[in-house]
C-alpha cells in the first residue's frame, strides 16, 4: 500500500518558514507535484527525520470532513501524509513501451496480486484498479494508490453473502470496471477487483484494451 498516514488527528495552524515554505505540524511543504479537482499534492519533508513524503492537501469546503479520519487539519485544509513514490505511473511506462514482455508483465502483476491480497485481507476493496492508479517507486516496484473509491467488506470467510453485505455504488473506470457493478443489483467488491486485475494483466502483455470499441 502506498498510504502512510499520521496516527492521530490534530488541529494545526500552518506557518511559513523563513524561506517561504509552508510548515504543517511536523512537515515542511515544498513544490507542487500534482493538482486535482479537490486536492493538491506537494512534496514534504519531516522536520525531525528528514524523510520525504507526499502530502495531499484537501479543501475542507469541498469535502465532508466527518468522513475523513487520521489526517492533519487546519481551519480550511485537510492534510494526508503519503509515501512519496517517485517512479511515476505504470500507465505512462506501458504507453511508452507498448506492452511488456511476459516476464516483466508477470513481475508487475505478481506485485499487484500481493497488494490486492493485502487490501482484501484488511477488509478493503479498491474498486478502481487500473494502470493509472499503479505507481512505481525508485526501485521499480509497484505501489497501489488512489483509494478514493474504496469500500469495506465483511472479512469473515464463513459469513453468508447477504444483500446488506453487497455493494451497490456504481463506480470505477469504464475499461476496467466489472460488469456486475454496471448492472446495479449489488456486487462483491473483491470479485470486482479481480475482474479489473484480469483486464490489467491483458493490457500489460498486449499494450491494448481487451474490449476496445473497434467502430
Amino acid at each position: 500500500l502506498s498510504v502512510s498516514e499520521k496516527d492521530k488527528r490534530q488541529t494545526l495552524k500552518p506557518s511559513m518558514s523563513s524561506l517561504g515554505r509552508k510548515r504543517v505540524g511536523d512537515y515542511e511543504l515544498y513544490e507542487t507535484l500534482g493538482v486535482g479537482t479537490f486536492a493538491t499534492v506537494r512534496r514534504a519533508v519531516h522536520t525531525t527525520t528528514n524523510k520525504e513524503f507526499a502530502v495531499k492537501c484537501l479543501d475542507k469546503s469541498k469535502i465532508e470532513e466527518q468522513h475523513m479520519t487520521k489526517v492533519l487539519a487546519s481551519k480550511t485544509k485537510l492534510y494526508l501524509v503519503l509515501e512519496l513514490v517517485t517512479g511515476g505511473e505504470l500507465f505512462r511506462l506501458l504507453v511508452r513501451e507498448k506492452g511488456f514482455s511476459e516476464d516483466r508483465a508477470r513481475f508487475f502483476f505478481k506485485q499487484l496480486v500481493e497488494g490486492v491480497k493485502e487490501c482484501h485481507g484488511q477488509g478493503i476493496c479498491h474498486r478502481d484498479l487500473k494502470p493509472e492508479n499503479l505507481l512505481l517507486d525508485g526501485n521499480g516496484d509497484l505501489k497501489i494508490t488512489d483509494f478514493g473509491l474504496s469500500a469495506l467488506h465483511n472479512n469473515n470467510e464463513n459469513a453468508t453473502q447477504t444483500s446488506t453485505q453487497m455493494l451497490h455504488t456504481t463506480c470505477g473506470s469504464p475499461h476496467y470496471v466489472a460488469p456486475e457493478i454496471l448492472q446495479g443489483e449489488g456486487y462483491d467488491g473483491r470479485k470486482a477487483d479481480i475482474w479489473s486485475m484480469g483486464v490489467i494483466a491483458y493490457v500489460l502483455v498486449t499494450g491494448k484494451l481487451p474490449f476496445e470499441n473497434k467502430v
